[in-house]
């Protein structure tokens, strides 16, 4: 018995589906730990902040390393388990997983360099920290979203990188607004990165169920 050739227009329909598929199935472990991380940091944001204003203590400085502290174990802990009730990983979401272990290599990189120049010089390098948070951070969000076929993640991605862009050039004009606008800046930034997409993600879900 001869099987049914498809014609090329069949062959087409087909891949575009698989493909349009594949978008709307942007990995609900990932959208799970983005919100776990910009939640995280935001908080963290917030409560630099708040030491900042109340003590003047350098040493709040410290408080951003609940990020890393916090949100490892977490991000374990939510893979684990997320892992046991998901099928084998697609190539799309291996590939946004090796990102985001680049980036924050890249970024653990840097924080040494900031912590070996901020004990032989001064405390003023961590702005560098902020702004990779700004640049790299909005890099990953938006090739989230082009992996995924999701603009919201790639419109809040531009939103920080150009945000991270016009910080740097003010701080070589010298003309670095004051912290509380840059904080403000960051943590809306992450909100328009990763809150705002996932939620705009969950309710095309809930518009169009998958079958």
């Amino acid at each position: 018995m001869k099987e049914k050739e498809m014609t090329p227009q069949e062959s087409m329909e087909i891949i575009t589906e698989m493909i349009q598929e594949t978008h709307r199935r942007t990995p609900t472990l990932r959208l799970r730990t983005s919100v776990m991380w910009a939640t995280l940091t935001i908080v963290t944001t917030a409560a630099f902040w708040a030491s900042m204003r109340t003590t003047g203590d350098l040493r709040s400085l410290f408080v951003w390393l609940a990020i890393p502290a916090v949100g490892l174990p977490l991000n374990y802990l939510m893979v684990r388990r997320g892992r046991a009730d998901e099928t084998a990983r697609s190539r799309t979401e291996a590939v946004i997983g090796q990102m985001w272990c680049v980036i924050a290599g890249l970024g653990a990189a840097l924080a040494a360099v900031c912590l070996a120049i901020h004990l032989l010089t001064t405390p003023g390098v961590w702005l560098a920290m902020l702004l990779y948070a700004f640049i790299a951070v909005g890099a990953g969000a938006m090739m989230q979203g082009l992996l995924a076929g999701e603009r919201s993640f790639v419109w809040g991605g531009w939103t920080s990188m150009l945000t991270g862009f016009a910080l740097c050039g003010a701080s070589f004009s010298h003309a670095l607004p004051k912290g509380d606008v840059v904080l403000s800046l960051f943590a809306l930034c992450f909100v328009l990165m990763f809150i705002l997409p996932v939620c705009v993600v969950r309710r095309k879900r809930k518009s169009q169920p998958l079958s």
